[in-house]
């Protein structure tokens, strides 16, 4: 896909998704320059939909009111979402009244049914109370497929009494008693959601109903997840984005290894409370990564500061509702209703205003480089204090230890090189020899708090031996729980993998693409890698480790880090020149991956790079083209043009296309990279470096300059 087709795809993508909100949407907000090719491809691409579209209506003639699906006569369509459209219906045999739920025409067109309309069917069919809208059955008559779902009666949804609420001006305190009580009966509902162990994890003004009585609904689970209740919250896969950006909680837009858990729908609901009482969104952008960044690093503007009669109780319930860390916000729904009831009984409320500790964690994410060294000076004082024998203090130079890491770990590549990169490594190493003089509560407690400084080491620092030692003597305390255990193994090997790479620099250049591939130097570069022996037995027994380990494949956490580890496995075997062993490795990974309904996470468009580069190897160009073109795209998707990752996938896209003799599309493929390279943040620099490298090295066949 060249750079314009790309650009009209991504801007066909953000106009259909909001055609599906608002069918009226004028595609001028949306295309590209209008004298670009990429708007002319763009226009094709709408004016194909449309086509589609009006084919689908002429064959769907019967979906009128009086139409009859199976046991169902249409009476009326009632609304629509990003995958369907909702009728009121009449159960004829039974003459029960019924909203159905079809799916939208252009799923129909491809004959799919998104796995979001089986887990809507799974999770809210098994959940039984009054603030859920109950599924009846998932039905098909002829070619269509449909969810039986409770009508409610009145069908408002709370975004449609937003507006008019906010339109006609003037709220007041019954207006602030109502909506604590709406609230805290949403939150009885999803408590009961929770206990059954399932989130909701898309929560928004659109999916909570309001019946005639103004009792709320919560209705839509299409991508809520089970509960893994005996082993922990699970884990977004890698990469993963569910559910509407504006109200997506820190750890759903990070992805894995942040984990999705319950409070994630508490901080959902708080941005709808936060939208309910101001009336507008607490985070708000132009681009899926404006929003992404303002839900990680910004605090929304004070609630009051929009508007001044919102009672001051209700402001610091929904301000605990969207902290930013997990561990801050109210830890289960009950917590929650405890404080909306002892607002409307005017009686104290457990929230407060953000600790210290909460604002300078917040502040040193968004502005890692100003305040790492205040961080280091704080370190510093830390150290030097530990030799005060008191209780208090003991506690207090445990809780700096905690936080001083952080901004080392909001560091990109980019960043730490704009500092003093040894110096802060000095005080990273200082730091981490600090931890053998502090009293932790427990073993636990230290061994997470070393995995932490065996991160940072890893990345931005590049400091293989230091994260080994760290990351090591975390195992060793053999405190840390499976997965937590799992990821430290993980990240231990590839200390451990990085170290033999570094004994192998022409292996590394070989494995990146960056030599030229028709020169064998086969009997040298086993000799380098033998000397690297020891450092990849070592990360081959930690994955062998994980990978043999038991694992609950219902868990999404732990069915990731097993293929994580299958995968970083698969990638020794290219660095030992066993490139068929490693691609039919990689396939296995991929079909796994599908299987687990992985395919939409970075994991799996790495795992599709992987297979790329070791296809390449063994001079397969064809099929290694498709896996990196799916990375390529997927990358893109997930990521955006402007990424590090898409830099790599287009200049191995060049390698590739070099290597089938198609000239003309390698020099455009290794231009992409450039460019790309150029606009990405953190290791784009250092990836542009290699690009460039690489390129120098074929300039000749690529015929530049």
């Amino acid at each position: 896909m060249s750079a314009h087709e790309e650009e009209a795809e991504n801007a066909f993508q953000a106009w259909l998704q909001a055609c599906q909100a608002d069918g009226s949407v004028d595609t001028l907000a949306y295309q590209p320059d209008s004298e670009s090719l990429a708007a002319a491809l763009f226009h094709g691409k709408v004016q194909e939909y449309r086509e589609i579209q009006s084919s689908i209506r002429g064959r769907l003639e019967g979906l009128m009111p009086g139409a009859l699906l199976g046991d169902y006569r249409l009476i009326k369509e009632v609304g629509r979402g990003g995958t369907g459209m909702v009728w009121e219906a009449e159960q004829v045999t039974i003459k029960r009244r019924v909203a159905i739920k079809l799916l939208h025409p252009y799923f129909q067109l491809l004959q799919e049914v998104p796995d979001a309309f089986l887990r809507e069917a799974r999770a809210a069919g098994s959940l039984a109370h009054d603030g859920i809208v109950r599924i009846y059955n998932l039905e098909k008559s002829g070619s269509h497929r449909f969810l039986v779902m409770e009508l409610v009666p009145g069908g408002r949804t709370l975004a449609d009494v937003i507006r008019e609420m906010h339109r006609l001006g003037a709220l007041g305190g019954d207006f602030y008693s109502w909506v604590a009580r709406l609230f805290a009966k949403t939150a009885e509902a999803l408590q009961v959601a929770h206990d059954a162990g399932v989130m909701h994890l898309d929560l928004k003004p659109a999916n909570i109903l309001l019946d005639c009585d103004d009792l709320p609904k919560i209705t839509d689970f299409g991508i809520s997840r089970m509960i893994e209740l005996s082993h922990g919250p699970v884990d977004s896969p890698i990469g993963a984005h569910e559910g509407t950006w504006p109200y997506m909680s820190p750890e759903q837009v990070v992805g894995f290894p942040q984990p999705a858990d319950p409070s994630s729908d508490i901080f959902s609901l708080g941005s709808t409370l936060y939208e309910v009482l101001t009336g507008v969104r607490p985070f708000q952008g132009a681009t899926p990564d404006e929003i992404r960044t303002q839900i990680r690093l910004f605090e929304p503007k004070a609630l009051r500061a929009v508007s001044p009669s919102i009672p001051e109780p209700l402001d610091l319930i929904c301000r605990k509702m969207i902290r930013k860390l997990k561990e801050s916000r109210y830890q289960d729904m009950g917590s929650l209703i405890s404080d909306l009831n002892a607002f409307l009984n005017g009686e104290p409320i457990s929230a407060a205003q953000p600790t210290f500790r909460e604002r300078f964690l917040l502040r040193t994410r968004r502005h890692p480089v100003q305040f790492v060294f205040s961080a280091m000076s704080v370190l510093l004082l830390v150290v030097l204090a530990v030799a005060i024998p008191q209780v208090v203090l003991a506690q207090n130079r445990l809780e700096q230890a905690i936080f001083t890491t952080g901004p080392l770990l909001s560091l990109s590549n980019a960043e730490s090189k704009s500092l003093d990169r040894d110096g802060l490594l000095h005080s990273l190493r200082a730091h981490q020899q600090s931890l053998a003089r502090i009293s932790f509560a427990d073993d636990l407690q230290k061994a997470q708090m070393l995995v932490q400084v065996g991160r940072a080491f890893l990345n931005p620092f590049e400091a293989w031996p230091d994260a080994a030692l760290s990351l090591q003597e975390a195992l060793d305390l053999q405190a840390l729980p499976q997965g937590e255990a799992d990821t430290a193994r993980i990240l231990l090997a590839k200390a451990h993998m990085r170290l033999a790479l570094t004994a192998s620099r022409e292996s590394f250049a070989r494995r990146s693409g960056f030599m030229d591939l028709s020169i064998t130097k086969e009997k040298k570069l086993l000799t380098e890698v033998r000397r690297a022996e020891p450092s990849y037995q070592i990360a081959r027994d930690l994955l062998s480790r994980v990978i043999n380990r038991p694992y609950n494949s219902k868990n999404a956490s732990e069915t990731a880090t097993h293929a994580w580890a299958q995968n970083r496995l698969a990638v020794i075997d290219i660095d030992w020149y066993q490139e068929a062993k490693a691609r039919d490795a990689f396939l296995v990974i991929d079909a796994f991956l599908i299987e687990h309904g992985l395919q939409e996470t970075s994991l799996y468009f790495l795992n599709q790079l992987d297979l790329a580069i070791a296809l390449s190897h063994l001079e397969e160009y064809g099929a290694a083209r498709t896996a990196n073109e799916t990375a390529l795209a997927g990358y893109t998707r997930m990521f955006g043009p402007s990424h590090p990752e898409v830099a790599y996938c287009w200049n191995h896209q060049a390698i590739v296309l070099l290597g089938m003799g198609d000239l003309a599309a390698a020099k455009e493929a290794h231009q992409n990279a450039k460019h790309t390279a150029l606009m990405s943040a953190g290791e784009g620099a250092e990836i542009h470096d290699s690009i460039l490298r690489w390129g120098r090295k074929n300039a000749a066949l690529l015929n530049q300059d």
